[in-house]
């Protein structure tokens, strides 16, 4: 069997869903037009691709190519090669080296990459990512969400919590928050500038901002994301000083 790469600027939920069956992990770093995204964010280059075997579709992988690395992705919990068939090393293997190739010229065997997935691709691995998942199709808020935390969630709204969604006019009450926590945390903390991108650019799915305030004041924020059924709260925080009023739970239930 031979393994090659067929350039992809789009792919149809239908075909996505052909390649992910039961995986469960086509994830919004999957969507293509986050390689756009971030090429339009860092710069980088990137593309999507359609993995072909024998000819024959028989998966899909977006990468980025940062400093000479293939990742997939970057700045995301996900990643890789979406696909069925369950050689991956070697499906890995065959494609590598091509993409290196189509990005660089060259074919080193020693190239570095970055892979996000939910098998061993090579020698180097770092196993100690948990994910964690709740199924949430055809279920109402109370059947997804524990009694405990409802119960919290109310008592935010008593303690004067209110919750708002939108877009590009809550991207500031969200930075802040998000900024302020990350420094906290000693995170390093991403541009404003990638949040602006992704509300203008992202297609094929939901990306929108919720904010808890306490008052005029955000206390606690989530930027969400959603691509083929999956949906994520992929950059989320609080203000520590206002915990105990339960913005998280007022955000989650939200």
């Amino acid at each position: 069997m031979e393994f090659t790469l067929k350039l992809t600027a789009d792919i149809s939920p239908e075909l996505m869903h052909e390649f992910g069956g039961d995986e469960r992990f086509v994830t919004h770093a999957h969507n293509p037009c986050v390689v756009d995204i971030l090429h339009k964010t860092f710069g980088w280059k990137g593309a999507t691709f359609l993995v072909l075997e024998d000819e024959l579709p028989i998966g899909y992988i977006p990468i980025m190519f940062i400093n000479s690395r293939i990742v997939s992705m970057p700045h995301f919990s996900f990643g890789g090669l979406v696909t069925r068939k369950t050689n991956r090393q070697e499906i890995y293997s065959a494609i590598l080296p091509k993409l290196f190739k189509y990005f660089a010229e060259s074919n080193s065997p020693d190239s570095p990459y970055l892979l996000r997935d939910t098998n061993k691709v090579g020698l180097y691995v770092e196993g100690n990512k948990v994910i964690s998942w709740i199924n949430i199709l055809n279920k109402t808020v109370q059947q997804v969400i524990p009694a405990a935390q409802q119960a919290k969630a109310r008592k935010a709204i008593d303690n004067g919590l209110i919750c708002k969604s939108g877009g590009m006019e809550l991207l500031a009450d969200f930075y802040n928050v998000y900024s302020w926590n990350m420094l906290r945390l000693g995170s390093p903390v991403l541009p404003k500038r990638f949040f602006a991108n992704i509300l203008n650019g992202y297609t094929n799915g939901l990306a929108k901002i919720f904010c808890v305030y306490k008052g005029k004041t955000p206390v606690g924020v989530s930027f969400m994301m959603s691509y083929m059924g999956f949906f994520e709260n992929t950059w989320f925080s609080t203000l520590q000083k206002y915990n105990t009023l339960f913005p998280a739970q007022l955000l989650h239930q939200e």
